[in-house]
């Protein structure tokens, strides 16, 4: 089974992403052991996609769910649903990375998606159940999806 990585487009999250994988050669490795690489961000699509343009990140994505042009923000179900429609995936075969307990974390774990908590940037509420997996850096995610590939049927 392919894994399936959907995650936020935050401005420090694709900062992150640039500076932690150090440019497009780490990005390229994570975007050739999994299908599809698609952000799911709330915002404008002029602010967001203009991230990923200054970035060179747009050939990692087949597709961009962003808040504005679907109608609903994270961590409404609704987002999630339809990035997941989007690559034709069911949530049990896809994971979702993001920074944010309650818009990234909570919102994908209610459609059933595995989590992924890029920890850093805001602090872990007590009272939330933790995600499957956590990382202080998006370099950690290449192991966590190695891991699950050499596990997969």
């Amino acid at each position: 089974m392919a894994l399936h990585l959907l995650g936020t487009l935050g401005a420090r999250a694709l900062i992150g992403l640039e500076c932690s994988f150090h440019g497009r050669s780490a990005g390229f490795r994570i975007h050739t052991l999994v299908c599809d690489l698609q952000p799911v961000t709330n915002g404008t699509v002029s602010v967001q996609a203009q991230k990923l343009d200054v970035l060179g990140l747009r050939p990692y994505f087949r597709t961009v769910v962003i808040s504005e042009a679907v109608g609903v923000e994270k961590p409404h179900a609704a987002i999630f649903q339809h990035a997941l429609a989007g690559l034709g995936l069911r949530a049990d075969h896809a994971w979702f990375v993001g920074d944010h307990p309650e818009n990234d974390i909570l919102g994908a774990s209610r459609v059933g998606l595995r989590t992924v908590w890029l920890r850093g940037f805001h602090p872990w509420p007590g009272t939330q159940a933790v995600p499957h997996h956590q990382i202080d850096h998006l370099r950690d995610l290449l192991p966590l999806v190695m891991s699950a590939r050499s596990e997969a049927p």
